[in-house]
């Protein structure tokens, strides 16, 4: 009795959010006077206006590539309709992709015809600056022919995926997931509130990984000096890594690494187990330290 007692309360409190979802639905219809979005996007295509070294987006729900110009020109294809559009101006030296936005808080309900998505295509080169400033759209550039000195790329929802040569390399989110792959390059910083981060072939000098709750894998990375990966609850797990001073901190996550040198290790663990193979005078330093996970590295052959 007490088992269905039960089961018709949470039928009842099932129903009943599903009433208020109902209502909030309908009031929202009413105030905006049925104006729901149901406006399929169209493509249009914006032309570059000068010369240019430096790049910066900003956009907040559209996925944003960039890409190589096949024609050797510089310009955008953009998904817009009549509340938001794209502007692509030059100024002083800098290539500025801009959106403009009137949509109200309504125009964000309803129904949408495939993934508003912003496209640059720039000339095969080597440029000084990549900025890209994203809300919930994904970020992406993998092109091999085109570089930079300093990419920043941020997003508070959306995946950031990077695959180009830079000097330097800041990416930021909040919940999307992050990652980057071979980048030969000074310093890289990759930090995360709750998604994971990735990171692989990559030559360093500097290198910082930071995410909340998220978990870290590092794949083949050498870094000169130091490499600092931190998570509050994730695990971080490194394969065929390597660095002169490596910093590895997690709260309740497992850390595990093969590394390609001998090391000075430091681990601490407070409940789980440590294995490590003998620490070798005279050579890197490995400081690692969980409070409830496992720590666990071993030498490649």
């Amino acid at each position: 009795m007490k088992t269905m007692r039960r089961g018709t309360k949470i039928l009842l409190i099932v129903a009943a959010s599903l009433m208020a979802a109902g209502i909030l639905i309908s009031a929202a219809a009413a105030l905006s006077g049925g104006r729901f979005n149901k406006t399929a996007a169209e493509d249009v295509t914006h032309r570059a206006n000068g010369a240019f070294e430096s790049i910066r987006i900003v956009t907040s729900s559209s996925d944003v590539s960039v890409k190589i110009s096949e024609s050797g020109e510089c310009y955008a294809v953009c998904s817009e309709n009549d509340k938001l559009t794209y502007s692509l101006v030059t100024e002083g030296g800098t290539l500025m992709l801009t959106e403009n936005d009137s949509r109200k808080w309504y125009d964000h309900i309803g129904i949408f015809f495939g993934t508003m998505k912003v496209t640059l295509y720039v000339p095969q080169g080597a440029y000084t600056e990549l900025s890209v400033r994203n809300g919930s759209g994904n970020i992406v550039c993998s092109e091999q022919d085109i570089s930079f000195e300093s990419v920043s790329l941020s997003a508070a929802s959306g995946n950031i995926f990077f695959r180009t040569p830079a000097d330097e390399l800041s990416v930021r989110s909040s919940s999307g997931e992050i990652s980057v792959r071979g980048s030969t390059c000074s310093k890289i910083e990759l930090l995360n509130v709750s998604g994971n981060i990735e990171a692989e072939s990559a030559d360093v000098r500097e290198m910082s990984v930071r995410t909340q709750s998220g978990n870290i894998q590092l794949r083949e990375i050498t870094v000169m000096s130091v490499l600092s990966a931190e998570s509050s609850s994730g695990n971080i797990d490194m394969e065929r890594c390597d660095a002169d001073t490596l910093e590895l901190k997690s709260s309740s996550g497992n850390i595990r690494g093969t590394l390609l040198s001998d090391k000075i290790f430091n681990l601490k663990t407070n409940s789980g187990k440590i294995e490590a193979p003998e620490s070798v005078r005279d050579a890197g330093i490995c400081n690692a330290s969980t409070s409830s996970g496992n720590i666990r590295f071993e030498i490649a052959d």
